[in-house]
């Protein structure tokens, strides 16, 4: 359900992120739309939050009810320092959401070269 932090990630206010970091034990709770508070981060572009949640073990290739990762957020926001970072920890740059749609799609949708090319460099086969 809906948690203080994941309303956080979601505003992008890394302030109480940190601190609620610093007194809670759960993350990776699915809110509504199933999207984690790691996935929240990823939509509001955020990059310091998506660091601090990693650290505190955030799962990189959850997905929310569509089947959209972080990855596939950053991806479509055109954050390559959000990707590169994933990527670093284990996003699965092939993994396909429920319409069938991989990182590719919303790279390419965001038109970000950078993000592109470091999805190819990273395993993305571009003819699956």
């Amino acid at each position: 359900g809906l948690t203080a932090l994941s309303c956080a990630c979601e505003s992008g206010n890394e302030q109480i992120v940190e601190l609620l970091l610093n007194h809670i034990s759960i993350i990776n709770v699915k809110g509504k739309h199933g999207e984690t508070e790691l996935i929240k981060a990823c939509k509001s572009n955020k990059f310091t939050i998506v660091k601090r949640l990693i650290d505190y073990k955030a799962e990189i290739n959850m997905t929310d009810n569509a089947g959209n990762t972080g990855l596939m957020r950053a991806c479509e926001n055109g954050n390559e320092d959000i990707v590169q970072y994933l990527i670093k920890h284990g996003a699965d740059v092939e993994c396909l959401n429920d319409f069938g749609y991989q990182s590719l799609m919303f790279a390419c949708k965001s038109n970000n070269v950078k993000i592109l090319e470091c999805l190819m460099n990273n395993g993305l086969n571009i003819n699956a």
